[in-house]
């Protein structure tokens, strides 16, 4: 169906499209029932749509000028919804795996909007300039993408202007990233920024040959090397002799042993990330910032009731193993022997507690950022070349079978079944415009 001016189309039932719906001008669809597009809906003014349930195949592409989309009941988007401004409204709004909704500005009302992870493929909601959502629940998960190259407001209403306005409910951010490049305000009762694929392992970081030597009787250690440490021989009968700032003694134990030392470190993570390139507010009645990070370019403004930022506890083993040697006199008649006795030096390990901080709230940070870089809206119409010019006003109803085709004027409106044609006439020729056949076949060879 095209149009060089401005196209309405209305349906009782259901609408499906897989071909081309192009208005140069405004495009309004109004359906009591499903749409289903798995081709394109585009105008080069502003698409209107208003049904009860809508879903965007992966191929289906909705994009104007202004893109405004009014769902009842629930939008499920796994294609392109694009627009300088794209105003979403559903119950419920699904952006999965392949759907990506872009917009110079973006505007999302929804008591619940679901940014999902489908088949290892990330949804991307992404504002060129700002984004507003206004919302009860936002669930954005593994990887998803919700992003403004400006600013972007989120809280529980859209206000007459497309503005977030009030206080969303909860904010569930698990291993996926809200980030606007400029300011970034977030209002809701409950904030959860979390780290879903986080596990740990005890690695070794450091191994080394030690040498030491205690005095017998006392209890400290001096390690070779030190000033004033050394073993030598008396050279008065030869025997092993131990030199320290404590004094020389010629009875005193030598531990030659290796240190190996481990310490808890992060084997995976995949934080949450709620960023800014400016600065950044959040007013919630709770903030739980489980092993994630909130990072704010500038201040990091925080209005919260109660932050829970989450850390993790590790260990670090300390494992000391050789050998211990006692150097002693045996006195003799005649000439003194030296004496000396070797164990096995394996003490316990000694375990420390260390803190692993995985999480960050911080203000005037180094944000690491998606580095995303959105196109341009490329404009809607169609070039096609007819000599009449003018709007088609259709209105599409149910029927079992195809009526003929009727003629009539220009501007004037037919009621177009399912799968009829009509024929707008003038002086300089004709328009041709089928309806879609919105019928279900009821043959056995295929499934409805």
């Amino acid at each position: 169906l095209l149009s060089l001016g401005d196209m309405t189309l209305k349906s009782n039932t259901t609408f499906s499209n897989s071909g081309q719906t192009i208005a140069n001008g405004n495009l309004t669809l109004s359906v009591n029932g499903d749409v289903s597009n798995t081709g394109s809906l585009l105008a080069g003014s502003r698409l209107d749509l208003n049904s009860i349930r809508l879903e965007n195949s992966e191929k289906g592409e909705i994009s104007a000028g202004q893109t405004w989309l009014n769902v009842t009941d629930t939008l499920l988007n796994r294609g392109l919804i694009d627009g300088k401004y794209t105003r979403l409204q559903a119950n419920t709004l699904t952006n999965s795996g392949t759907g990506r909704i872009y917009g110079d500005a973006v505007g999302v009302s929804a008591a619940t909007f679901n940014n999902l992870e489908e088949n290892g493929v990330a949804a991307t909601l992404a504002g060129r300039e700002r984004v507003d959502l206004g919302v009860q629940t936002l669930n954005n998960r593994t990887h998803r993408l919700i992003y403004s190259a400006g600013d972007m407001h989120i809280g529980g209403t859209l206000d007459a202007n497309g503005t977030a306005t009030g206080k969303a409910g909860v904010l569930n951010n698990h291993s996926a990233t809200i980030e606007a490049a400029g300011y970034l305000a977030l209002s809701a009762g409950q904030i959860n920024n979390v780290n879903d694929h986080f596990t740990t392992e005890r690695v070794v970081v450091s191994t080394e040959k030690v040498t030491e030597y205690q005095l017998s009787g006392s209890d400290k250690r001096w390690s070779a090397g030190e000033p004033g440490v050394y073993v030598d021989n008396d050279s008065s009968n030869s025997l092993k002799k131990l030199h320290t700032p404590e004094g020389a003694r010629d009875k005193f134990t030598q531990y030659d042993y290796t240190r190996t030392v481990e310490e808890t470190r992060v084997k995976e993570s995949d934080p949450g990330k709620i960023l800014s390139g400016a600065g950044m507010t959040i007013v919630a009645d709770k903030l739980f910032n489980d092993k994630s990070q909130v990072v704010a370019g500038g201040l990091l403004d925080m209005q919260a009731g109660d932050v829970e930022n989450v850390s993790v506890s590790g260990e670090r083993h300390v494992t000391d193993s050789g050998t211990s040697t006692y150097y002693y006199r045996i006195r003799k008649k005649g000439k003194d022997k030296q004496g000396e006795k070797t164990s096995q030096y394996t003490p316990p390990t000694i375990i420390q507690t260390i803190t692993l901080k995985p999480g960050e709230l911080t203000s005037h940070g180094q944000v690491q950022g998606s580095h995303v870089t959105l196109s341009p809206l490329k404009p809607q119409g169609t070039d096609v070349q007819t000599g009449l010019t003018g709007n088609v006003d259709a209105t599409v109803a149910a029927t079992d079978r195809i009526p003929l085709r009727p003629v009539v004027s220009a501007g004037e409106p037919v009621i177009l079944l399912p799968g009829q044609q009509f024929e707008v006439s003038t002086p300089q020729g004709s328009i041709h415009v089928a309806g879609p056949d919105t019928r279900l076949p009821d043959s056995s060879l295929f499934k409805t």
